[in-house]
């Protein structure tokens, strides 16, 4: 599956559930311990990913997992 992708690709897909927890923690601001909690959550999410989900959610899973925290950060300009 991640043979479908280039490496910008793969890792632009990597960090989306990322940037998308962000947002949410961002659209409804509730303080310091709003955005511990959140983040919290994203991460709880991120790890359950992969189990019922298809192959390329599984793939994006597993690398997200074993990242160790890499692909938690801000994307690179691609140009």
């Amino acid at each position: 599956m991640k043979s479908s992708f280039t490496s910008e690709e793969w890792a632009l897909l990597a960090r989306a559930p990322f940037m998308v927890g962000l947002l949410v923690t961002l659209a409804a601001p509730s303080g310091i311990s709003g955005v511990l909690e959140e983040s919290g959550a994203v991460t709880e999410n991120l790890l359950s990913l992969g189990q019922t989900h298809s192959p390329l959610i599984q793939a994006l899973a597993a690398d997200i997992r074993g990242s160790q925290g890499q692909l938690a950060r801000p994307v690179e300009r691609l140009t």
